[in-house]
């Protein structure tokens, strides 16, 4: 792609063309490497998961970890179906108009060779978006459990007081066992969390960049196409796969941000006024910690919320107007 951009230095369309594939391929390269290199703390976070502190809790609060899983089915099997469908029409439109399914310079006679290089970007194109919905599906449900942790700690909280013991002392005693487990736990989450920002943090920036221009060049493509043509529609599929990809971690992100935010009130919650003073300055402790926004970044520039997605969407659009008075 590097080779046709030289090639095409003065075709506006076939630059953005490279550029909005270059891009994809930037971050899926970077996310693989990422992974690879980080392999250990991946393991850490399996690890996390296994343990008892993660897994000990009641059958009413299965719900949590259950919704969790929906949730992050439903964003993959969705985010998945729209890679499928723009890989369909990226194999159609070729097929049909005669060309390559990817751009690119070849050092040999294309139209000779032009069914083994379509097998062969086909082929790469499906590797490539099925390991890159994988990347980016497993960071989605580590960030989603994490989430699911969260509302089983704040539902601990809230009833901490159910079942105990008429004897003031024993008590006394039990609840401030329980609280004690419940700073366990809420330390325990907190720092999962750092550990998924610190092995994702630097390739949820790369790609939200990415995305921020690939957005407005596929944009800018489908600007200047015609409609009637089947490639028109697989940029708007391709659109629509990045949109996916960028609402799936500011979704996540932004859940656990709200998930987290409740812990305080969920310490208000409980019936914190027929408690020993004594007692209540473990509830303190936890309700001041969770002052503290639990945040995920890209890269500790940008935060993982819903606002952070406006953002995206409004600055492709700032660069799609300007993209399109340069061509005008």
């Amino acid at each position: 792609m590097v080779m046709k951009i030289g090639v095409e230095i003065k075709n506006l369309p076939e630059i953005l063309e490279c550029l909005y594939f270059g891009l994809t391929q930037t971050t899926y390269l970077w996310k693989t490497f990422n992974m690879l290199a980080r392999w250990k703390q991946f393991d850490l976070l399996e690890n996390y998961l296994k343990q008892p502190m993660f897994n000990i809790h009641t059958e009413n609060q299965d719900k949590f970890i259950v919704r969790a899983i929906k949730m992050t089915a439903f964003f993959a099997t969705m985010y998945r179906t729209s890679v499928g469908l723009t890989i369909i029409f990226f194999a159609i439109f070729p097929y049909i108009e005669h060309t390559t399914p990817l751009p690119g310079w070849f050092p040999i006679n294309t139209d000779k060779y032009q069914f083994i290089i379509y097998v062969y970007q086909l082929c790469a194109l499906i590797l490539n978006g099925y390991n890159h919905t994988s990347l980016d599906c497993i960071n989605a449900a580590m960030i989603s459990l994490a989430s699911s942790q969260f509302e089983i700690l704040k539902d601990n909280l809230q009833n901490v007081t159910n079942d105990l013991p008429k004897n003031e002392k024993n008590k006394n005693r039990l609840i401030t066992k329980r609280l004690r487990r419940n700073i366990d736990h809420h330390n325990m989450i907190l720092n999962f969390v750092k550990e998924i920002e610190e092995m994702y943090s630097t390739g949820i920036f790369i790609q939200f960049l990415c995305s921020i221009i690939i957005m407005c060049v596929t944009g800018f493509q489908v600007f200047v196409m015609s409609p009637k043509k089947i490639q028109y529609v697989t940029l708007v599929l391709y659109f629509f796969c990045n949109l996916n990809q960028v609402a799936i971690y500011s979704w996540f992100g932004h859940d656990i941000l709200d998930k987290s935010s409740g812990v305080g009130e969920a310490c208000y919650m409980s019936e914190w006024n027929t408690l020993n003073p004594n007692v209540n300055k473990y509830l303190f402790i936890i309700m001041e910690r969770s002052k503290i926004p639990t945040i995920l970044t890209a890269g500790k520039f940008f935060n993982l919320t819903l606002g952070t997605l406006m953002m995206i969407l409004r600055t492709s659009y700032s660069y799609l107007a300007v993209l399109k008075q340069m061509y005008n």
